[in-house]
Order: structure tokens, then C-alpha cells, then sequence
């Protein structure tokens, strides 16, 4: 765009904020994503005469476009959010001499421009609308508060020169600075989503100090490190929260753990007094045993004594027997049944023999055997 062909004069900036094509004082702000130079001037060159145009080919003039189309337009406008540090104060500075350079061609070609020559529209300046957003513009004489909205920070640069500049046109020390370069002090406001309400063009010139609610650099970095602490401290306390949980689940598993390993020592505890029981009577019963052995060889002993006795009687009383050559209690106990049944009939057959020998005293015929 050619600054040198601008005929647009400081009534028609003022139409043109009226009429809401350009933005009020304050209203500036940066949006995320950065500026292209080219895109901003091929779309701005879409609706701003760039200069001298005929008839055949003058284009529409944004002001005369509809309010949604026109708001489309100058919304489509990247602009960049800077917070805090990340200030571009090369932006702002260019800003400021290109808005100043124009405004002195404004001035210098409301000077030399006869009166019927002056445009009724005036051209939109390339500055301006590379870093500024159209809102909506109400009437100077309202003085009613903007409706509620979210606060949102947009920290830009320079407000300290702001405040000073501020108390400098307020007290008239800078009556004489063009409307064009006023407009460049910008502060720490709040903003929202909502369309922030701006003055016309007169209200640029005296320029106002910061509202109540706005704040400083250095109320914002306390506000953002207040803001950090507190999330540090919910992070050490979820933190030491954790821990104590995670320490608390260890010690119950630790405390389990003891307590099943005391139940095991107890269990092997009454394994080994079982197992000890278990040895004790093993014992007792080989020493049982042992005794019932020497009990049973008495017995066998006795028996054999007894069975050699018999044998030799029941031979003198003329029973013929046998004795075993290796004899058990089982064949002791059956020769001694043998031997009692034999002498059973010793005692008939002696009966026997002395009927027979008392007979044969009677008869001396007959000899007496015994």
C-alpha cells in the first residue's frame, strides 16, 4: 500500500471507527500464530483501495459491507497472544512508526487537499488492521459498564509508558500528539470471548489511565508464582500422600507376612513335638517288644524243661515218643498234647496189670507178668 497516496483525513478515521470498521482505543490484542506480512496485505488489499482507483474497478469499501461479513474479515486477521516475557517489542515498536508515518501523511495531505477532493471514505490503514481486532463500538455518551465476562490477562508492553503518557495527556502536557500515536499505549487489561466495547476516535486523543482492575508486570508475577507455588504444594502433597499410602500398604503386607510366618513356626513348632511323640512311643513299643521276645523264650525254656520231663516219665511208663529235633513252641505244644493223651491210658493199663497179677496169686498155675 502507497502511505504517500492517502487522502483519508482524522473526520474520516472518526466515521470509520463510528460506523465500527476500525477498532476503539484499548482494544487491541494478540492472538496465537504469529503475522504473515503477505497474507495480511492480500487480504487487507481486498478491501482497501490501495490507491488511485476508477471507477470500473473501485472495490467495495469494508465500511459499507455487512456487520458479519465485515467482522469476518477483520477476525480472519491473524494475531498473536503475548503473556508476560514473550512480549515482541520490535512489534510494538515498528507499530508505533507506522501508525505515527501515516498519521503525518493524514495531516500533510489534509493540508494540501482542496475540499472537494477530500474522499467521503477514507482508506484503512495496513497497521491498524494487521494488529488490531474490530469490536463493536457504542456511543461516547455511554457510560454504563461492559456486561460481565471472563477475565482473561493479554499482558502487552509499554504500560508503564502507558500510566505515564496517561497522567502527561491528562494533565494537557500532550495535547498536541496525533490520535494515530495515542492509540499505540496499550496495558494489561482484561478480556474475554465477548466483544469488548471501544470509544470513537475522539476518545483516543485524551488518553485514559488503567482501570482499576487492571494489573501490573510485577502484580502478575506474583500472582503467577503464586499460582505455581500452590500447584507445587498439591503436587508434594499428592505426593507425600502417595507415599504414605504406599507405606502404609507395605507395612500391612509386612505385618501380614510376620504374622503368617509366626502360624508357620507355631504349625513346625507342633510338628516337632509330634514327630518327638511319634519317636517316644516308637521307642516304647521296640522296648515292649523286647520284652515280650525274653517273656516268649522263658516260655519256650519252660516248656522244653517240662516237655523233656514228660517225655522221660511217659518212657518209664513204657509210652514210646520222639523229641523234635528243633523244637518251636508250636511242636512242644503238640508233642505235650501227644504225651498227656498217652498218659491218660498209663493209668487203665496199670489198672490192667494189677487185676492180672492178683489173678495169677489165686491161680499159681498161671505166671504173673507185668
Amino acid at each position: 500500500m502507497d502511505l504517500d497516496k492517502s487522502t483519508s483525513t482524522s473526520a474520516s478515521l472518526k466515521k470509520l471507527q463510528e460506523e465500527g470498521a476500525l477498532p476503539g482505543r484499548g482494544t487491541m490484542e494478540r492472538e496465537p500464530g504469529g503475522l504473515n506480512g503477505e497474507t495480511v496485505e492480500r487480504r487487507v488489499g481486498q478491501v482497501v483501495i490501495s490507491g488511485p482507483s476508477t471507477a470500473s474497478n473501485v472495490p467495495v469499501p469494508l465500511c459499507k459491507k455487512g456487520a458479519a461479513e465485515r467482522e469476518a474479515v477483520i477476525n480472519a486477521l491473524p494475531l498473536t497472544d503475548i503473556i508476560g516475557p514473550l512480549v515482541d517489542h520490535q512489534a510494538a515498536a515498528s507499530l508505533k512508526e507506522d501508525i505515527a508515518k501515516e498519521a503525518s501523511d493524514v495531516a500533510a495531505a489534509a493540508v494540501t487537499t482542496s475540499g472537494s477532493n477530500v474522499p467521503r471514505r477514507g482508506r484503512m490503514f495496513s497497521s491498524v488492521l494487521r494488529n488490531r481486532r474490530k469490536m463493536p463500538t457504542p456511543s461516547a455518551s455511554d457510560a454504563s459498564p461492559p456486561p460481565p465476562r471472563r477475565q482473561r490477562l493479554v499482558t502487552l508492553a509499554f504500560h508503564r509508558a502507558a500510566r505515564v503518557k496517561a497522567a502527561q495527556d491528562g494533565s494537557g502536557g500532550n495535547s498536541s500528539a496525533s490520535p494515530a500515536v495515542a492509540s499505540t499505549d496499550v496495558v494489561v487489561v482484561p478480556r474475554s470471548r465477548e466483544a469488548t466495547p471501544s470509544g470513537p476516535v475522539g476518545d483516543l486523543a485524551p488518553a485514559r489511565g488503567p482501570p482499576a482492575d487492571v494489573l501490573t508486570w510485577e502484580e502478575l508475577q506474583v500472582e503467577m508464582g503464586r499460582l505455581l507455588q500452590a500447584g507445587a504444594r498439591g503436587i508434594v502433597r499428592e505426593i507425600a500422600e502417595a507415599r504414605a499410602a504406599a507405606a502404609s500398604s507395605v507395612n500391612k503386607r509386612a505385618d501380614k507376612l510376620a504374622h503368617d510366618l509366626t502360624e508357620v513356626r507355631e504349625d513346625l513348632q507342633k510338628m516337632k513335638e509330634l514327630v518327638a511323640g511319634n519317636e517316644r512311643q516308637w521307642q516304647g513299643l521296640k522296648n515292649r517288644m523286647s520284652e515280650l521276645e525274653n517273656n516268649l523264650s522263658e516260655i519256650r525254656g519252660s516248656l522244653w524243661v517240662t516237655y523233656t520231663g514228660l517225655h522221660q516219665l511217659v518212657g518209664e511208663c513204657g509210652v514210646k515218643t520222639t523229641i523234635p529235633a528243633n523244637p518251636d513252641e508250636f511242636s512242644l505244644t503238640a508233642s505235650l498234647a501227644e504225651l498227656a493223651t498217652a498218659m491218660e491210658a498209663i493209668p487203665s493199663k496199670h489198672a490192667a496189670r494189677i487185676l492180672h497179677g492178683l489173678s495169677s496169686l489165686k491161680d499159681p498155675t498161671r505166671p504173673y507178668q507185668l
